[in-house]
């Protein structure tokens, strides 16, 4: 499923892109590769997509939001540039066009995935698997990351999808 793998993927991204923190030292603790090798938990998930697409003129905007719970889930990053991801969490998804919604709820399940990562401790960035993650937030204990991208296809219709993933370091 195409939302499994990105949900995946945006885990692995959240454990691996990192900002600096300062501590009661003003040490840094810098994003880096080696500073990012390790286990995480993850701890929030969030995605919005809008689709905007033109039918006879008129806009239809479907938007779709999910966000997860109940999280069993890790990924470890390691020295080899592999992050492995393994465990469960829920994900609750709501789609929205004009007054109709439908909402459900699915339980993620991934087991041992590997997929590489690179990091950029020069742009805050954390590829995984070919996706660039931006680290918004990274010290000894926590990471957050986030993905945004903006598509348009040849007809004009356009999707703009956000993800947000939050870490706890082990």
């Amino acid at each position: 499923m195409k939302l499994s793998k990105l949900l995946v993927v945006l885990f692995i991204a959240v454990s691996i892109v990192s900002c600096k923190s300062d501590d009661d030292s003003g040490t840094e603790f810098a994003y880096n590769k080696a500073n990012l090798e390790g286990t995480y938990d993850l701890t929030y998930y969030s995605s919005e997509e809008i689709e905007t697409t033109t039918v006879n003129g008129f806009e239809i905007i479907t938007t779709t939001t999910q966000v997860g719970s109940v999280f069993d889930f890790d990924v470890i990053f390691r020295a080899d540039g592999i992050a492995v991801s393994n465990g469960t969490y829920l994900v609750n998804e709501t789609v929205v066009q004009g007054s109709n919604s439908t909402s459900n709820d699915e339980i993620i399940d991934v087991d041992n995935n590997e997929t590489s990562y690179t990091v950029s401790a020069g742009t805050s960035t954390l590829t995984l698997a070919g996706d660039s993650y931006e680290v918004t937030s990274f010290n000894e204990t926590s990471m957050t990351i986030t993905f945004d991208e903006v598509t348009t296809d040849p007809d004009g219709d356009t999707t703009v999808y956000t993800e947000e993933l939050r870490f706890s370091r082990r």
